[in-house]
């Protein structure tokens, strides 16, 4: 999730995961519920860095990006496509996708950008989120699109918007302010009811009830979530914070000066890391089976006193790593750079940083649960706002053997190529031959 100064930039992360082989299995799930790497994870050298292979990966930028800034990343297998063909969904502040008009929302679709009908009218999109408002039934997912706006292709639609691959539409009344993250959860886990969609950020109403920045639909109305919260939410996360244990997973909130979580009926406090939470992750830092939750964000004193921007929950309280990170971070997310390989999963950190640890970084940094990893060549942020703000896991071809890709959007050039811009992909696929060249170049 990002979260800019004054202004509301957010990114969709991914749900909870218990164990290492589900989380392998689910890794292009995740993508969908985004959240939100690229800039510390491959050097030019040969090194290896914990949860990647070198082998033939390369940065690639998906064409002419979007001319502004991104915020929030999103897979989405439309209806009516081919099965195991995704389309990646990129929404922020920008005007034009490879050329082409669009407002604030476009779709990475068969090599090329397009619009998303009309795109919305309004300042931003914030989250992007797949939710299937009937569960098992025969209805069809949509991708749900939160943010700060009034319309969407023409139609009503306040700070939240559907799309079903073809065309737009209101959900319910909408909110009252800006959606910053969308996340999808299972109040009653193995009961009778399906999930819903929860939406967190700056507003006080969802539709006609009283909303304090978060609320839930059902796929038919909105309502309230508890007391609610009383500060603004910058991001929520499915996630079993104590990993093994006997408590269900719940729904982790990032706020201003504390982390909550709403189990389906009560909140709990974990307190606050010791900074503005942007962003959660659920990661298995031992390799043991067991998740540990992290969190990310933005430090609020004075900068003298600042000492990191990234904190793991160890079961009581909030713990700094033990090397820090010096700027924000807007986005983190786990994932396996091999698929089934050897190597192990990874978390991935986006952000505004410069440093992890004691070495330079680019807004992007690999933990591998005790240190730091770093990519030397990739995506740049531009120098009037450095940033990398989202992350996604976005598999271009289901039915291909070749593994999942890890997409980063945000403010940024790709080996200093202007016209490649703001979204870019680690691939494991052979680079395209760069003109002039022979194949032993």
């Amino acid at each position: 999730m990002w979260y800019g100064n004054g202004s509301a930039q957010v990114v969709a992360d991914m749900p909870g995961i218990s164990s290492r082989n589900l989380r392998r299995a689910t890794v292009a799930v995740l993508a969908a519920g985004l959240t939100g790497l690229i800039g510390g994870l491959a050097d030019a050298e040969p090194q290896t860095q914990p949860g990647e292979s070198r082998a033939g990966s390369h940065w690639e930028a998906l064409e002419a990006g979007p001319d502004g800034m991104v915020g929030a990343l999103a897979v989405f297998d439309e209806p009516g496509r081919p099965a195991g063909h995704p389309v990646l969904y990129a929404g922020g502040r920008f005007a034009t996708a490879g050329g082409s008009p669009v407002r604030c929302i476009a779709r990475w679709c068969d090599g090329q950008w397009s619009g998303v009908g009309q795109g919305v009218e309004g300042e931003s999109v914030e989250a992007l989120a797949v939710f299937d408002e009937d569960g098992p039934g025969p209805g069809q997912p949509a991708l749900f699109v939160g943010g700060g706006f009034k319309k969407a292709s023409g139609v009503s639609a306040l700070n939240i918007a559907r799309w079903n691959g073809a065309e737009w539409s209101a959900v319910g009344d909408g909110l009252d302010g800006v959606v910053i993250d969308l996340a999808v959860f299972d109040e009653d886990h193995e009961g009778p009811q399906p999930p819903a969609l929860f939406a967190v950020g700056m507003f006080s109403r969802a539709g006609s009830v009283e909303a304090s920045s978060i609320a839930k639909w059902n796929g038919q109305e909105w309502s309230g979530v508890g007391r609610g919260l009383a500060q603004v939410a910058f991001c929520a996360k499915v996630a079993d914070p104590d990993g093994s244990g006997p408590a269900k997973p719940g729904l982790i909130v990032g706020c201003m000066n504390s982390v909550d979580l709403w189990n389906g009926t009560t909140w709990h406090s974990f307190g606050g890391p010791g900074f503005r939470t942007l962003a959660l992750a659920a990661f298995d830092d031992n390799d043991d089976g067991r998740l540990t939750l992290y969190a990310g964000g933005q430090i609020m004193q004075p900068r003298a006193e600042a000492s990191t921007t990234i904190a793991r929950w160890d079961g009581k309280a909030w713990a700094p790593l033990p090397e820090a990170l010096d700027e924000r971070v807007y986005a983190m997310t786990v994932f396996d750079a091999d698929a089934d390989g050897p190597l192990r999963p990874a978390l991935y950190v986006a952000g505004s940083f410069t440093k992890a640890g004691d070495r330079a970084a680019h807004g992007l940094a690999c933990w591998d649960g005790s240190s730091w990893s770093i990519l030397e060549h990739g995506p740049r942020s531009d120098p009037l706002t450095p940033r990398m703000n989202c992350l996604a896991v976005f598999d271009r071809d289901a039915s291909d053997p070749r593994a999942p890709e890890l997409c980063v959007g945000g403010r940024f050039t790709l080996d200093g190529q202007t016209k490649l811009r703001n979204v870019a992909v680690r691939s494991m696929r052979a680079p395209a031959p760069v003109p002039g060249s022979s194949p032993n170049d």
